[in-house]
């Protein structure tokens, strides 16, 4: 099994990040954008560093 991190920081804007928010943590029911992922194993994916709550939380 190979051990690796995926990682990308992007500028959005308010609006998108609640949206952006629900394909990260896939809260989202199909994704077109890729119809491979396997909503069965999303249990498997875990945060280094869980976050505090959604991506806009309060500042």
């Amino acid at each position: 099994m190979a051990n690796y991190a995926i990682m990308r920081i992007e500028k959005r804007k308010l609006p998108s990040v609640g949206r952006i928010n629900k394909h990260h943590e896939r809260q989202k029911e199909e994704y077109k954008s890729n119809p491979d992922i396997d909503r069965e194993r999303t249990g498997l994916n875990y945060h280094i560093i869980q976050p505090p709550g959604p991506y806009a939380g309060p500042h």
